[in-house]
């Protein structure tokens, strides 16, 4: 019965203090904000993350506000970004390495781009 009282009495003790368990982070995470020239943000904009050596690909496209977030990418690199939206000049961030655990932030600001359409 002594042993019981001891245990709990000492697992109250480690609950008190603050000791749980936490679970280990192993990837990383781009973000920023996607906004043209003249500083408006662009909703609906579409960033691809290439990661080179494997060819995985991320894909994610900015909120409303312009903000965009892609989580739970490998560690490393390097990342080719692609940041594309409807009349703006595709815009591409080459050479990107990620550490573990880090949010790397890339904002961009697009310009508009002169298009011709055919009948």
């Amino acid at each position: 019965m002594k042993t019981f009282f001891r245990s709990f009495a000492l697992m109250i003790v480690l609950l008190a203090s603050g000791v749980v368990a936490t679970a280990q982070v192993t990837t990383a995470s781009i973000g920023g904000l996607v906004t043209s020239t003249e500083g408006e943000a662009l909703p609906g904009a579409t960033i691809k993350a290439t990661h080179t050596p494997t060819g995985t690909v991320y894909f994610v496209s900015t909120h409303t506000n312009g903000r965009y977030n892609i989580a739970g990418m490998r560690i490393g690199g390097p990342y080719t970004l692609e940041i594309s939206f409807v009349g703006y000049k595709t815009e591409t961030v080459n050479n990107i390495s990620l550490a573990l655990a880090e949010e790397a932030v890339y904002n961009v600001k697009m310009s508009e781009e002169a298009m011709a359409l055919d009948e």
